[in-house]
């Protein structure tokens, strides 16, 4: 254990928010938290959103976590499938997409715990 780690108490995350993965049911939700942040129609966030992801190249190769409070979704990190060659070797490298927090919920160790779970 570090010096650092040992004079700081890891927080308790029992607020009752969830990370978990990213189900189609809540594309109209992940839209709407990607308008809040970035400006724009929710239905074309959730369009471009599901455009790019789900994508046959994509589907199946990116990662997609939500964190979520009750019903409603409070975080979002999605990683995409980003092909490397480095010389002749071929490697599965991954590119943040998107990563955000609703603005409500910052400061709550949201993002954090996005990044650990991926």
């Amino acid at each position: 254990m570090s010096p650092r780690s040992a004079a700081v108490a890891a927080p308790s995350w029992d607020d009752g928010i969830r990370i978990t993965a990213y189900q189609d049911s809540m594309r109209f939700q992940v839209g709407a938290l990607i308008s809040s942040h970035y400006g724009g129609a929710p239905e074309e966030r959730e369009r471009s959103f599901i455009r790019f992801y789900e994508h046959p190249f994509q589907r199946d190769r990116c990662v997609r976590l939500v964190a979520v409070d009750g019903d409603r979704i409070v975080g979002l990190h999605a990683f995409f499938y980003w092909p490397y060659l480095f010389g002749a070797q071929r490697l599965a490298s991954f590119q943040i997409g998107n990563s955000l927090v609703a603005s409500d919920y910052r400061g709550r160790g949201i993002f954090g715990r996005l990044i650990d779970a991926s």
